[in-house]
């Protein structure tokens, strides 16, 4: 049960700092007039992207069976994956490079996504390895 708390409470926090995160410290350009800029919409969806890895976290917390754990990691994995596509390749973020969003909405994306990728890679392998959910 210690394992399962320890493992599910990782990805709530990863989901809350991308959540949170997102809205604060990494926020978005603001919306001017009526322009809504790219790196709103990445901000709204990485939000949500959040959500559903603090989702999978709660899950992870309650689940013991072993197929049904991997496939939770797995879900981490695919969202780490699409955090870090959605300011580089799906969405993007605004062209100006000193825009506040393009400093630090779009690395914070990135990094919050590639330590999702590896926390649920590193999950399935040690599961693997120690056959145990």
């Amino acid at each position: 049960m210690k394992t399962r708390l320890l493992h599910g409470l990782i990805y709530i926090i990863l989901g809350l700092i991308v959540s949170i995160g997102v809205l604060t410290v990494f926020h978005a350009c603001p919306v001017m007039k009526d322009m809504i800029m790219k790196c709103y919409w990445t901000q709204r969806v990485s939000v949500a992207v959040g959500i559903g890895i603090v989702i999978l976290g709660i899950l992870a917390v309650f689940v013991k069976e072993k197929g049904f754990a991997d496939g939770l990691d797995v879900a981490a994995v695919l969202f780490g994956v699409l955090l870090i596509l959605l300011p580089t390749v799906l969405i993007g973020v605004c062209g100006a490079k000193h825009m506040h969003c393009h400093a630090a909405t779009r690395p914070a994306l990135i990094i919050a996504g590639a330590l999702t990728i590896l926390y649920g890679g590193c999950s399935i392998l040690w599961r693997r390895r120690n056959k145990e959910a």
